[in-house]
């Protein structure tokens, strides 16, 4: 093995025996595997985001598919933050089921920050997105909206020979725009508050429940298994494959036709 243009990167691994995942019972093990799960997409969105983030395109048409993939990566992270929120409601039944006090003591304070969030000023703006333009595709919310489209909208479709490479502004600011704008106008604010509070939201609440994933996970595991370990791997990693903040760079385009 060659360690030229590989970087070492330091984990603390934790793993199972079928005999502990026993122990833990099958409530407690499909829970773990559950919040791992959510852990795991959620941090790879967040990679995305990030790589999305380090170069900004200089060209007018060429910025708007950059934004288009912001505003895309932005949606599919601020779902997974209301999925996670209603996900603890679920894990506490089971942390009850099994007695585990110490457990349920720290989810206490993860509810505590969760009761913060909704609180904050982006919760509002931020579920009215959710629930009209993520993961939704009805003309019918479309055409409702159709009279918050700004007048200097971008109406065009933008086709490339290569499958992957188009990009439709229309549907950016038909769909997503007009529902921006008409949130503002529920609220009797500024689109760009909506904006920029959705995003900001966004982004605070994914670092405080990618934290509670992690400590809630170590909680529940040393409390029902108080003699596990953490052990320490150091693998190496292509360079390519560890991400800076500052120069990396999330593909807009494909040279060649997708797979």
């Amino acid at each position: 093995m060659t360690y030229e243009n590989k970087k070492i990167l330091s984990f603390s691994v934790l793993t199972f025996t079928k005999a502990e995942l026993d122990e833990l019972g099958d409530d407690l093990t499909a829970l773990i595997a559950t919040m791992s799960y959510a852990a795991n997409e959620i941090s790879t969105m967040q990679l995305l985001y990030i790589s999305n983030s380090g170069v900004v395109p200089a060209d007018k048409d060429i910025y708007f598919r950059w934004a288009i993939q912001k505003h895309t990566l932005i949606r599919i992270l601020n779902a997974k933050v209301f999925e996670a929120i209603f996900g603890f409601s679920e894990y506490k039944k089971t942390l009850e089921r099994r007695g585990l006090h110490k457990s349920l003591e720290f989810l206490a304070k993860i509810f505590e920050q969760i009761d913060d969030m909704k609180h904050a000023p982006g919760y509002n703006y931020s579920k009215a997105i959710r629930d009209k333009a993520t993961n939704h595709y009805s003309p019918a919310n479309t055409k409702k909206n159709m009279k918050y489209v700004s007048a200097r909208a971008d109406k065009r479709m933008i086709h490339h020979e290569k499958t992957g490479n188009s990009f439709h502004p229309i549907g950016e600011e038909y769909v997503f725009m007009a529902q921006v704008n008409a949130t503002a106008n529920t609220h009797n604010v500024q689109s760009e508050e909506v904006m920029n509070e959705w995003i900001d939201w966004t982004i605070r609440s994914l670092r405080t429940l990618s934290k509670a994933f992690d400590d809630l996970l170590i909680q529940v595991v040393t409390e029902v298994l108080p003699h596990k370990y953490l052990e320490l791997k150091k693998p190496y990693v292509e360079l390519p494959l560890v991400c800076n903040l500052t120069t990396s760079a999330l593909p807009l385009f494909f040279e060649s036709t997708m797979p």
